[in-house]
Parts: C-alpha cells; structure tokens; sequence
C-alpha cells in the first residue's frame, strides 16, 4: 500500500468516525490511524536524531576530542562543529585551573608518623589534550596524578625531621613543587601550585614538641637578657669613660688656665719690676698712692719721717727743690753784685 493509499485510507476512517458509523467502524478506523501515524512518526524522530547528532558545541576553557569509530580525529577548540552521526564521538575535556586534594600518611626521616593534606593545582594543555586522552583515557586523574601526588611528598617528607617539617613547611612546599613539576614535566600535565593543607602528628609528638619549643623560647629569653645586661654593662662603661673624659678634659682647661693666668702675673710682675727698676721713684709713688696719711707715733732719733723723709721719696724731692730755689731778695742782691763787678 503507497503512502497515498494510507492518506486517503486515513481519511476515510476521520470521516466515518465524524459520521458515527457503528462502534465496529471506529474501532477500525483507529487502528488504520496509528498504523499510518507509527511511519511518519519514526521518519520524523530518525530526521530529528541525525540532525541533532550532526553537530556538537565546545565551551570556552574545554577541548573536545573527536573519535571516529574509536580513532582520535582531530581536538576541537571552543565555538560550533560538524561531526559524522552515529560514526564520530565527542569526549570534552577540560583545560581549565582544576583542584585535587588528598589525605595520606606520611614519615619523617626521624620515623615519625603523620597524616598530611596535600592540595595540588594542575591544567591540561591544550596543546597535549589528545596525547594525553590517548595515554590515559579520560581518567588521567586516577591514572597518573593521584598516584604521583602520593608518591611525591612521601619522598620529600622523608628527607626531613619531624621537627623541621613544622618549622620549614614552605620550603618543603617548594620541593614539593620542584618534584611534581619535574615528574610531569612533558607531559601535557602544568603544575599551578602545590600546598600543605594540614599536617597531624601524634597527640604525644606534639605534646613533646610543644615543650621543646617552650624550652627553646626560655633558652631564647635568657641568651636575650643576657644581651641586654651586656649592652647596658657596656652602655655604663662608654657613660663613666665619657665622663671620666670630661673630667679630664675639664681639669686640662683649669691647668691651662691657671698656666696662663701665671704667665699673666710673671709678665705683670716683670714688667713692674722693670718699670721700677727704670724709675726707682714709681716706689714712692706707689707707696704714696698706698699710705693713708698717719704718721708714726714713735721715732728713732735722726730717722727720716716715712714717705716724707726718705731718700728718693716724692715729697723730700719736692722740699729739697723748693729749698734749692733762690729767693727774690737774693735773686736782686746777686744781680746787684754781677753789674758791680763787671763796672
């Protein structure tokens, strides 16, 4: 039967059931319905299936690899893509940022155990995407990461006392980092970061490193004081030599003053001794600016009056000049004499 017969069979079957011809009439017009809606039905949804499975879409930070009948085809970059239906599949893998954390228990070089939580961040390379698919499938995870993430810092934990693990986590993260990166170096694997989330010893071992630290900050306190007390010994030592230095100093500057304040008087004291010794009545005259004017009130017969009888003295001096100076009368009667001779 042509799909035209079934048309025109599908539509006398509407007509009789619009009609109301008999239960028996509706009955088989129904069935003639489904069976002739069932091919186009199929058609229709095998149309819709190609369709859809002809083309396939690609996020920004994913690649797609594309497998034809199970062979890798090319990867597809983020956008719209073709692909065979029913013959090409598509895998997506991600190459953004992705994060990974795990438990393990780890042992330092002085045996001692500990449960450490390491975070790792890795990214596929785009570039290595379908090597990577090829080597490891989609679980490249369990197959390759996980396992170096456990291998990795059990080796450089190892290489550390438990006591140096506590105090030099960061270095230990660096090597972490430099032994992960060399491991994956190559392929297609980029390590971000690795970090130390956590790291758990035994209740006993921290208690005992508790009080190591404890004894050491005492240690550290004592070697501290002890420096200070130095520093403040020496600080007392450079303040009595400072001031010791200014004493000396201080009594330098009084011996040289003294020193010149005694060159001044031998210079005054030459110098008067000089003057005196150039005018012997300077005596007099300081022993005139000196006398307060009394007179002794006991003499030794034929002794000169102090100050005014000496030999030398001012006042004599004056007396004896005075008394040297001729008078008027005498003056008169000598002048009278010379003009007698001469006549």
């Amino acid at each position: 039967m042509s799909w035209k017969e079934k048309y025109r069979s599908v539509q006398r079957g509407i007509q009789t059931h619009v009609s109301g011809d008999g239960n028996e009439g509706q009955k088989g017009s129904s069935k003639e319905i489904r069976q002739a809606l069932i091919g186009p039905c199929c058609l229709m949804l095998c149309i819709l299936t190609v369709l859809y499975g002809s083309f396939f879409t690609v996020d920004q930070g994913v690649r797609a690899v594309v497998l034809r009948v199970g062979e890798v085809k090319y990867v597809a970059e983020p956008g719209f893509h073709f692909k065979i239906p029913f013959i090409d599949s598509v895998i997506k893998m991600s190459v953004r940022t992705q994060k990974e954390t795990i438990t393990l228990q780890v042992y330092s070089k002085d045996i001692q155990a500990a449960e450490a939580g390491i975070s790792l961040n890795f990214s596929l390379s785009p570039a290595f995407v379908a090597s990577i698919y090829g080597k490891y499938g989609e679980s490249y995870l369990e197959r390759i990461i996980i396992p170096q993430l456990m291998a990795q810092p059990k080796d450089v934990f190892g290489k550390y006392n438990a006591v140096d693990i506590v105090q030099n986590r960061e270095e230990l993260t660096a090597k972490m980092f430099v032994s992960l990166s060399k491991v994956f170096n190559g392929t297609g694997i980029d390590i971000k970061s690795v970090q130390i989330e956590n790291i758990d010893f035994s209740n006993s071992y921290e208690k005992s490193v508790e009080e190591r630290m404890r004894a050491e900050v005492e240690v550290q306190k004592v070697l501290q004081n002890e420096k200070r007390t130095a520093i403040e010994a020496n600080m007392k030592r450079i303040r009595a030599k400072g001031d010791a230095d200014a004493k000396i100093v201080a009594a330098e500057a009084d011996a040289k003053a003294i020193q010149l304040r005694g060159e001044a008087e031998a210079r005054a004291i030459e110098a008067k001794s000089a003057a005196m010794a150039k005018n012997p009545a300077y005596v007099h005259l300081l022993q005139a600016e000196r006398w307060n004017g009394s007179l002794p009130t006991t003499m030794l017969p034929n002794n000169a009056l102090p100050i005014i009888g000496e030999v030398g003295s001012p006042l004599r001096a004056a007396k004896e000049s005075q008394a040297a100076m001729p008078r008027p009368h005498e003056e008169e009667g000598g002048l009278r004499h010379k003009r007698g001779v001469k006549q």
